[in-house]
């Protein structure tokens, strides 16, 4: 956070003056930006009363986001939340403060935007009709109340710009419009937003692959992951159903593997989703873990996310996985 004193001098002056309710600080993760959801988002917003007075990008530190995240849940790295530590190191956020005349923008922004659980919000909520995936990668976050908006929002501004923008009450800045701050194209790709589930599902597919498991596959194999894969997109908005349905699966694919794996894998050989300066039999060994269904069942998954997260190439797909993992805890 930014200097103390200044800190705390913005709040005792604007803290509970009339009209500072009407302002929100929000930042979109870099997940959000790298999927390009960033600016649909903003959008939406728009349409329902927020405007941007002023914007910036911001790479934040561990120790600039644990100011945001701290005063309410101290971070910890066995704690669902904790993901999103990881998420602002990727890239930059996009910073924003949003004002909507003539009511609380807090309340409103936190209606608005719905939990953080996907069991737990509608389909009007923006998360949902951005479709974010977990609860740790819930693209975004808003202040709580006047108070926390001006003290978040000194991790991403200076103080002295937000006594300004305050006292004008709301002028946007030529920041808030400059096209060196518009947001950049998606990064990832707006083709394909998994679901955790999906994503294991595919993350397994693809280790076979890479192992070359048996070829040609047997059916018995390739089917349950057909089954998985058409079920699961259906259950999207159920994510304790999709975790059954995952489970299952894999506990009818153990033995298979295990099977395969006594036959003999050979190292992998193609580019693409993983990491090959990792040790090569990495594959098959975090391929056998996966189908440990009693694994799933821990409280500590450091078994499954250390091997996983050396294995994976892409910083997106790691940070994926993780929150997908972390839906079993």
């Amino acid at each position: 956070m930014r200097n103390a004193a200044s800190v705390s001098g913005l709040v005792e002056a604007f803290g509970s003056r009339p009209g500072s309710e009407e302002f929100v600080f929000t930042f979109f993760d870099p997940y959000a930006i790298g999927l390009g959801l960033a600016e649909e988002a903003l959008a939406l917003l728009e349409r329902e009363g927020f405007h941007a007075v002023d914007r910036r990008f911001v790479h934040y530190t561990q120790s600039s986001i644990e100011a945001v995240y701290s005063p309410n849940r101290p971070i910890a790295l066995d704690k669902t939340w904790a993901v999103p530590s990881e998420v602002y190191l990727l890239e930059s956020s996009c910073a924003l403060i949003l004002r909507t005349p003539g009511r609380s923008a807090c309340a409103a922004f936190k209606s608005l935007k719905g939990s953080a659980d996907p069991s737990k919000r509608s389909p009007h909520h923006l998360r949902s009709r951005l479709q974010a995936p977990t609860r740790a990668l819930s693209l975004m976050h808003s202040s709580d109340d006047t108070r926390a908006t001006l003290e978040e929002a000194a991790t991403a501004f200076d103080p002295r710009e937000l006594r300004m923008l305050l006292e004008s009450e709301g002028r946007p800045t030529r920041r808030a419009s400059s096209t060196v701050q518009q947001l950049p194209g998606a990064v990832v790709g707006r083709a394909w937003r998994p679901s955790p589930m999906e994503f294991l599902v595919h993350l397994r597919l693809r280790l076979a692959e890479e192992v070359e498991l048996v070829a040609p596959w047997p059916e018995e194999l390739i089917a349950p992951w057909r089954e998985a894969a058409n079920e699961l997109e259906g259950l999207r908005s159920e994510p304790l159903a999709s975790r059954e349905v995952y489970l299952r699966v894999v506990a009818r694919e153990a033995a298979l593997v295990d099977d395969a794996v006594q036959a003999g894998l050979s190292h992998p050989r193609r580019p693409g989703m993983f990491d090959y300066r990792v040790e090569p039999a990495l594959a098959a060994t975090v391929l056998e873990l996966l189908h440990h269904p009693a694994l799933y069942r821990e409280t500590d998954l450091t078994r499954l996310i250390g091997p996983l997260g050396a294995l994976i190439r892409n910083a997106y797909e790691r940070v994926l996985l993780r929150s997908a993992l972390q839906e079993f805890e």
